[in-house]
């Protein structure tokens, strides 16, 4: 999601918590939006989802793998090692940088972008049943290259706000 997408639901829902620094966000509407909590995505999904009539949600972990994957792929572009051609990390630009500005780094058959580096992505599933944290996914511009492997997954309190913290909704496709 973008910080200009998330403009429209703070708008709707002004009693939506709004993200940390937003007014500096607000700035750069093609980055994702960042330092949105689990919940404050989930109710971004729902608002859209009523809004339109076309649901969305964040994605169960496996989906998200699923994607980045695709036909097992080391990391979502394929299996060469990164670089900063294909993905924003190990903090070379310092903060998000616009969704899509790596196109060599897209899923080679659906074309989806950023799905490593950039921001962290949540998805539905949780990380383990002894704790309430749920896994993201992807990897971020302040972390490591290793963090970039589709495999790779963290977990994160479902209140977490980070400055490299942002979601991706999923929408179902029917024929």
């Amino acid at each position: 999601m973008t910080v200009h997408e998330y403009t429209h639901y703070l708008k709707a829902r002004p009693e939506a918590a709004v993200p940390g620094n937003w007014e500096d966000q607000r700035r750069f509407p093609h980055r994702p939006v960042v330092r949105v909590s689990f919940h404050d995505a989930t109710a971004y999904c729902q608002w859209w989802s009523d809004a339109t009539g076309k649901a969305i949600r964040l994605p169960e972990d496996d989906e998200w793998c699923k994607v980045a994957f695709e036909q097992y792929r080391k990391y979502p572009w394929g299996d060469e090692d990164p670089d900063h051609d294909r993905a924003n990390y190990d903090w070379r630009i310092h903060r998000p940088t616009p969704v899509g500005l790596f196109p060599m780094g897209a899923v080679p058959l659906t074309r989806i972008v950023d799905m490593a580096g950039n921001a962290w992505e949540w998805t539905k599933s949780p990380f383990s049943k002894r704790t309430e944290e749920k896994f993201v996914r992807g990897g971020s511009f302040n972390f490591f290259a290793r963090d970039l492997r589709a495999a790779f997954r963290y977990g994160v309190e479902p209140g977490g706000r980070g400055d490299d913290l942002g979601f991706r909704c999923l929408r179902e496709v029917f024929p």
